[in-house]
């Protein structure tokens, strides 16, 4: 039986399936290394959580943080742990996502991190944190420690 992109199900040894790779990966494992998303409904509608995201980037990229409203904006930060990361802004779609590197101290190269935006209900918006490249389980884990605790706090904030 093939699915709708002509893989086998399954996949395996002969599987012609280009994009899956021998073996069995663990959760959250990709060819690129781990990834997790994190996700949260924010009870404001679309343009004040976007205000708030851009404005108040101390809340979820931790304190120093520049106002994300233009790539190439380096940036050094340290959260409210105490722990520091720096990076780069890379993309930022206004009203809708910003891309960005994110190198946490003692991780051997940087993760990235994209933060989206999706009006839903009216005065709803869903805040959607998606981070890849992660070096291992472990780092996979803590970065969803991190970044729901980084909603939680621009939740809070709205």
């Amino acid at each position: 039986m093939r699915t709708a992109t002509g893989c086998r199900r399954g996949g395996g040894r002969r599987s012609p399936c280009p994009t899956r790779a021998r073996g069995v990966r663990a959760v959250g494992q990709t060819a690129a290394g781990f990834q997790v998303g994190v996700q949260r409904t924010v009870p404001q509608e679309h343009g004040a959580v976007w205000r708030l995201l851009v404005t108040r980037a101390d809340l979820w990229l931790g304190a120093g943080a520049p106002h994300p409203r233009e790539a190439g904006v380096p940036y050094r930060v340290v959260d409210p742990d105490g722990r520091a990361a720096h990076g780069e802004v890379r993309v930022v779609r206004t009203g809708a996502r910003i891309r960005l590197t994110w190198h946490p101290e003692g991780c051997d190269a940087p993760a990235r991190v994209e933060v989206s935006l999706t009006a839903r209900h009216p005065g709803r918006t869903v805040l959607h944190v998606q981070i890849d490249r992660l070096p291992d389980a472990g780092a996979r884990r803590r970065a969803r420690e991190h970044w729901r605790a980084a909603l939680d706090r621009l939740i809070a904030a709205s």
